[in-house]
């Protein structure tokens, strides 16, 4: 679905445009915040298996 960016001539923009471009930006934001727990997760799982874990136990919730 594509949406035009239509200004008034005062400048201003319809709500729903505004909202709908808000909306998009928040959850454009909530991709990157994901992955970037997710990147944190492997190199924490990487770098406890180096220091003798059981990649096992660290994801069923046991401790080093």
């Amino acid at each position: 679905m594509a949406l035009a960016v239509v200004r008034r001539l005062d400048g201003t923009e319809p709500l729903v445009d505004g909202l709908l471009r808000e909306a998009g930006r928040f959850f454009f934001f909530l991709t990157f915040l994901g992955a970037a727990f997710v990147l944190a997760g492997f190199f924490f799982l990487r770098f406890a298996v180096a220091k003798g874990a059981s990649p096992i136990a660290l994801i069923q919730g046991g401790g080093m």
